[in-house]
């Protein structure tokens, strides 16, 4: 009777994570860089002294995580290991624009200055074209400021499905 409790509780944790949106959120604002998987996972970037590091939390348990800080293993690598044979990634348009479809632009601010003038100035009207979705803002700017508010879902079920099924 516990094999299947804990194999129902299983298949629902896996169904969770197929079908939960994730969340991708960029606030260059307040500097906060994050991806969440509602109740199972978050993970964020904190900028300190050393550049970032990692904060997450895998089922509310917090980890930090420091990706410049080296762990030094004292073990001599073989010299004679047989090469690697590289992947080329096999996909053609059509997965790419399906890949892009999956991803779900809930609101997207942009407020952008290049430092050229007449960078900016060709810009202006391509940023006003791309404002006609009411999720998307848009803007160009000769003062120097550099903005981007990004939240961005998907859902990893359906990235699956993609790579499974598109060729």
């Amino acid at each position: 009777m516990i094999w299947y409790i804990l194999i129902a509780l299983l298949m629902i944790l896996f169904t969770w994570i197929l079908f939960a949106p994730v969340i991708m959120q960029v606030d260059t604002d307040r500097q906060k860089y994050r991806v969440m998987l509602p109740g199972v996972l978050s993970a964020q970037v904190v900028p300190s002294e050393d550049l970032f590091y990692i904060r997450a939390w895998i089922f509310f348990i917090p980890v930090k995580f420091n990706p410049f800080l080296v762990k030094r293993k004292d073990r001599v690598k073989d010299t004679s290991e047989k090469r690697k044979k590289k992947r080329r990634f096999r996909g053609g348009t059509r997965k790419i624009r399906s890949l892009l479809g999956a991803l779900h632009v809930r609101r997207l601010d942009l407020d952008l200055d290049t430092d050229d003038v007449v960078l900016n100035a060709w810009l202006v009207p391509a940023m006003a074209a791309a404002n006609r979705n009411e999720n998307i803002d848009l803007r160009v700017n000769f003062e120097g400021n550099l903005f981007m508010y990004l939240d961005l879902r998907t859902r990893l079920g359906l990235l699956l499905w993609i790579f499974l099924t598109k060729r």
